[in-house]
């Protein structure tokens, strides 16, 4: 008896040993009798001690985790911090344009007004570009290269703040979603780039979605010339849209490294417009609340500027378009609350497919 006793204690003690050379050092699992009823008042998992036995274990929610983990690269962190920069600065600047164009002498400041947003995007972007920040190196492109872009440059803002100053907020939207089928089109023209069924039909349902919450208000026919004004905004930006990725590839640059060589360009084009086209305000008497929003629309304009760039060199401009479908959906639905509409079955329909085709499209796009 004394000697199977002993026997069956060499072989615990065996055990052991095994185990706790199988856990690897300093987890002291296995080792003695204190350890082991240590161990029985605190288990630790096995994911969290990186032990591989036990294949058919029922813990699921480790599997889960590294499921999850492999999937969310640091690109997709990346994207998604542009996304939300895009979407933030675009929400603040459509209400802040409408502050400023709601006085009369700003009213007829448009080209100078954008010309502000491009002198305060080139300030952010060199200050970006040099120490202590280097946020990323500066590089000189040719001028021929650049100037073409520079040009859609300056009709996608004027005509953008054109559009916003002879509509609502509504109408101005709507016809923006109209740039997301124009990019489709145009690169199909000019380029013969195809995209799937399924996207496509992502693309169809995300826009259908925003028209419908834009017609639930009934203010699509509510100003002829505007509409018309609409119409050149929406077509400028697609090409426009389409030239940056097209440039980020030919010239092999980053986005904010393209924007920076672009918009002192731009600057330039629209100073020489100012004297034809606007009335300088006369600052003194501009309400100091409506001249505090002019400035921070600068800073506003920079954040969407840059952000425009790094997603669609990032992605694709049909990319891009579908984020504006859903951060369009959060400009409608800011814009029931300011006017104190309460939305209709119909508003509440196209919110769900604007942003669930939003959804799928970045679904199939993985």
């Amino acid at each position: 008896m004394q000697q199977q006793k002993q026997q069956q204690h060499d072989v615990e003690k065996q055990a052991g040993l095994e185990a706790a050379s199988a856990s690897g050092p300093g987890t002291g699992t296995g080792t003695t009798e204190q350890d082991r009823d240590h161990d029985h008042d605190q288990p630790a998992p096995r994911w969290a001690t990186g032990e591989k036995s036990r294949p058919r274990s029922n813990w699921k929610l480790p599997s889960v985790k590294i499921k999850i983990r492999d999937h969310i690269s640091e690109q997709d962190v990346v994207n998604f911090l542009c996304v939300l920069l895009n979407t933030a600065s675009t929400v603040c600047i459509v209400f802040a344009n409408k502050v400023i164009f709601t006085d009369p002498q700003f009213r007829q400041f448009q080209v100078g007004t954008a010309a502000w947003h491009f002198f305060a995007t080139t300030l952010l972007l060199f200050a970006a570009s040099r120490k202590p920040f280097s946020v990323f190196p500066a590089v000189r492109l040719p001028l021929k290269e650049v100037f073409p872009i520079s040009v859609l440059f300056v009709g996608f803002l004027l005509f953008g703040n054109l559009s916003l100053a002879l509509n609502d907020v509504s109408v101005y939207q709507l016809a923006k979603i109209m740039t997301t089928p124009t990019v489709v089109a145009v690169n199909f023209v000019l380029f013969r780039k195809r995209i799937s069924a399924a996207l496509l039909a992502a693309i169809v349902v995300s826009c259908l979605g925003v028209a419908l919450t834009n017609m639930a208000t009934g203010a699509v026919t509510s100003n002829p010339v505007g509409t018309y004004v609409a119409i050149v905004a929406f077509v400028t930006t697609a090409f426009y849209q389409i030239w940056i990725g097209k440039k980020v590839q030919d010239l092999d640059v980053t986005g904010p490294q393209l924007l920076l060589n672009q918009a002192p360009i731009s600057v330039g084009l629209l100073l020489l417009l100012c004297p034809l086209t606007d009335t300088m305000p006369d600052l003194r008497s501009v309400e100091p609340a409506i001249l505090a929003t002019f400035v921070l629309s600068g800073v506003l304009a920079a954040g969407l500027n840059l952000s425009q760039f790094l997603i669609i060199g990032r992605t694709s401009a049909v990319t891009f378009n579908v984020v504006s479908n859903a951060k369009n959906v959060i400009i409608i639905v800011l814009g029931w609350y300011t006017v104190h509409r309460a939305p209709s079955w119909l508003d509440f329909m196209g919110v769900s497919l604007a942003l669930g085709g939003a959804a799928a499209y970045s679904w199939l796009r993985k």
